[in-house]
């Protein structure tokens, strides 16, 4: 960053410092509510404003997105070749994407030229060494979310790598950590700004003995973020001192396209009568999702802390930002035909900041029924099994799920975590 943007992000870091002091006082809050009232529904209606270029809308991002297959982020690759460490080499830098369908390419930050970041996949007792470089034009961190690691390795805004500089990350992971995480920076004052720009990145721990892979049910990685763009694609940030800027201080930044690995409502093959497991990682700085497969109940079997010891049957879940669940999804229907992950309406809002469609149903993305079948799923200690034609619901809901779907159906019984 030119050292004229640093001398200004300095000065709107003290102005947020000067109006938080200043609204303290009852007094002055009830006048600051007073002043979003009168202009926050105008603002949430129209197209946003960022430094005077109006912000690509909801409807403008779901005509120019194109269809396409959901693509897996890269896995980092493990230099070393001793049993039990792994060695990795992660780069954040400037560098310039497409991140929008048939978008521009944009500035971005990005690690490894990535967006997201690829994944780190590790196993539990595994001891990590990660040699960071900073390549961006600023101080960051590496924030290993949800991993119980010492405070000097978890990149705390306390120990920060200045820009030019590296820096080596080393923990080893304790039996019983299998899961779902994601890293991403975590500077002081700076982490959504870098995270809206591109810098996170999933982890997958896996334990010795994991029941749902003993079963061969094949697993996808899915990592939600929104953005907002400007007019010619970029990503936009309102001015600190602005009402926009002033409305994401209270509701958090809250982009209005959304993303699954970087691609806009991309499509999921699944077999019909398939089992899929999804690793859902809600990377967005402020949305809170509310998630439901249209026409389906999700089976939930695992979230932050790893997989449950049985599973749950929903109709929907509510998934916070930086919350990791999965779950299992099944393919059904005709071959050809879709099946839409909704996010369902959620009000978090204050009243006066409340976004004027927060009541919309928004897409993100589709699963797609392919000719061939899997009914006939793998068997083993009777643990999951597939039937066909239909069964009807026989078990104990605490003792088993079942999902009835289209003349097959899967039992889901007493799935228990082994941690080795």
């Amino acid at each position: 960053m030119a050292s004229a943007e640093r001398t200004t992000e300095t000065r709107e870091h003290s102005r947020i410092r000067i109006r938080s002091d200043v609204a303290i006082t009852r007094g002055h809050m009830r006048r600051a509510r007073i002043v979003l009232a009168a202009t926050a529904v105008a603002w949430a209606a129209a197209p946003r404003l960022v430094d005077g270029a109006p912000a690509v809308t909801t409807e403008h991002a779901r005509v120019a997105r194109t269809p396409e297959m959901l693509r897996q982020p890269p896995i980092l690759r493990n230099m070393s070749s001793h049993p039990g460490v792994v060695e990795v080499t992660l780069t954040a830098a400037p560098t310039r994407l497409q991140l929008l369908p048939a978008g521009p390419l944009v500035s971005a930050y990005a690690y490894n030229g990535s967006v997201p970041g690829p994944t780190l996949d590790l196993r539990e007792g595994d001891s990590v060494i990660i040699h960071f470089r900073n390549q961006l034009p600023e101080p960051t961190t590496v924030h290993w979310h949800g991993f119980h690691i010492p405070a000097d390795a978890d990149g705390s805004p306390l120990v920060p790598i200045a820009a030019g500089t590296a820096h080596d990350y080393r923990f080893r992971l304790a039996k019983g950590s299998a899961g779902t995480y994601w890293y991403h920076p975590h500077p002081d004052r700076r982490t959504r700004f870098q995270v809206s720009m591109g810098l996170f990145g999933g982890i997958i721990v896996r334990a010795p003995s994991d029941p749902l892979t003993a079963k061969g049910i094949p697993e996808k990685l899915l990592i939600l973020s929104d953005n907002r763009f400007d007019s010619g694609g970029a990503i936009a940030f309102p001015h600190a001192t602005s009402l926009a800027g002033g409305i994401d201080l209270e509701n958090g930044r809250e982009g209005n396209v959304l993303f699954v690995n970087g691609q806009v409502m991309p499509t999921i093959p699944i077999r019909r009568g398939e089992l899929q497991r999804w690793r859902i990682i809600n990377a967005s700085a402020a949305r809170v999702y509310r998630l439901a497969l249209a026409g389906q109940r999700l089976v939930h079997v695992g979230n932050d802390g790893g997989l449950f010891e049985r599973p749950v049957e929903v109709p929907e879940i509510l998934m916070a930002n930086s919350e990791r669940l999965e779950v299992l999804v099944r393919g059904t229907g005709s071959p050809g035909d879709t099946t839409v992950l909704e996010d369902l309406p959620y009000d978090r809002y204050m009243p006066q900041t409340r976004p004027a469609d927060w009541d919309r149903t928004l897409q993100v993305l589709s699963s797609r029924c392919s000719t061939a079948t899997a009914c006939r799923s793998r068997s083993a200690a009777g643990r999951i099994r597939g039937t066909c034609p239909s069964t009807r619901r026989s078990a104990s809901r605490s003792t088993s799920t079942i999902i009835q779907e289209n003349g097959c159906s899967t039992v889901i019984s007493s799935i228990t975590r082994t941690t080795g």
